[in-house]
């Protein structure tokens, strides 16, 4: 099972709907079934900047690919 754990952090102008798109665009990159779980923090001094930490885990390999085998 592909496990995706994500963390938006954003200064005080971030919104919901920012983090929604950055979700979306995450959900389409993973498998359908995967699960996801993300939180969101705000951070005053990053002004407008967003920073995103994203681990997964349980991709399966795909042969072909550069550095696989």
């Amino acid at each position: 099972m592909t496990e995706v754990l994500f963390n938006v952090v954003g200064g005080s102008s971030l919104t919901l709907f920012e983090v929604n798109e950055a979700a979306e665009v995450i959900k389409q990159a993973v498998d359908p079934e995967a699960n996801i779980i993300f939180g969101v923090a705000r951070d005053p001094t990053m002004d407008k900047e967003v920073k995103i930490t994203l681990i997964a885990t349980g991709f399966a390999s795909k042969t072909g690919l550069p550095g696989t085998t």
